[in-house]
């Protein structure tokens, strides 16, 4: 692989840290509401479900394709992006399995509504968490093989990564009799460090052997992955206790804003 100047594996850096930052100032925002009811846990959760799939159907899947049809025949391409794009989706459920394992210490200690939030909050903050790492190495290696990407890249990334913050806070909030503060913070951080940690994973390993294979095979996995907890756990909590309204609203506004991002993006 040809050098890479230097400069340019510090911006990939700093792209990567903003992606972060905004992903903790989003946690940070929702977990010190006064008190989530379940109408606010419903926007926040539609909202970042909207972007998700948005981002997931209209951003990764065609980057993937787009990636590899450059690389391998018509053919081939449609069978990975298919295949690791499920591969994405069915990971979500051995997670949410060994959660459960996890969390079935607690049946005595918490009401069954209690244990309910708090599960779904584990599981979203792992998946966020697996999100940003993927995400960073994708990032990363993204901008170091097209760097004129860069502006429409922090704004997407801000855009989406916030609301995936509002997430994790707003779930915590919701336990947060159950859940100190700080050990919701602590979480937090280790969510949002994830995006670097995927970037320095990326040059410090994958760099060296990586493809556009392999970014495009990142790409569709991700997509799979947002699918999954979009589907799966954003939009059934989203709509509980009656608010399928607010949580169909919510979903479209956030799809709404994405596709806004990525259509001014373009023309940036």
């Amino acid at each position: 692989m040809e050098e890479i100047d230097s400069s340019d594996i510090w911006f990939g850096f700093i792209i990567t840290l903003i992606a972060s930052v905004s992903t903790f100032m989003g946690a940070m925002t929702s977990l010190y509401f006064r008190k989530v009811n379940q109408q606010t846990l419903s926007v926040i959760l539609g909202f970042a479900a909207g972007i998700m799939l948005y981002t997931a159907f209209m951003k990764l899947m065609p980057d993937a394709v787009h990636i590899l049809s450059g690389q391998l025949p018509y053919r081939e391409v449609k069978l990975i992006t298919t295949s690791y794009f499920f591969l994405g989706i069915f990971l979500l459920y051995p997670l949410g399995y060994l959660v459960n394992i996890w969390k079935k210490r607690e049946n005595d200690k918490y009401d069954e509504s209690t244990r309910h939030y708090r599960r779904i909050a584990i599981l979203i903050l792992i998946t966020i968490t697996a999100h940003s790492f993927v995400e960073g190495l994708a990032t990363f290696l993204s901008y170091l093989a097209t760097p004129l990407v860069a502006i429409p890249l922090v704004m997407s990334i801000i855009v989406h990564n916030f609301p995936e913050g509002m997430t994790i806070g707003a779930l915590f909030n919701k336990v947060s009799d159950t859940m100190g503060r700080r050990k919701a913070i602590l979480y937090s951080i280790i969510s949002s460090l994830c995006e670097p940690i995927g970037a320095i994973t990326a040059y410090f390993f994958i760099l060296k052997y990586s493809t556009l294979v392999l970014n495009g095979i990142l790409k569709a996995f991700l997509s799979g992955l947002l699918v999954a907890t979009a589907l799966n756990e954003l939009i059934p909590n989203s709509q509980l206790k009656g608010n399928r309204r607010i949580s169909v609203q919510s979903i479209i506004m956030g799809m709404f804003i994405m596709g806004l991002v990525l259509v001014v993006g373009a023309y940036v």
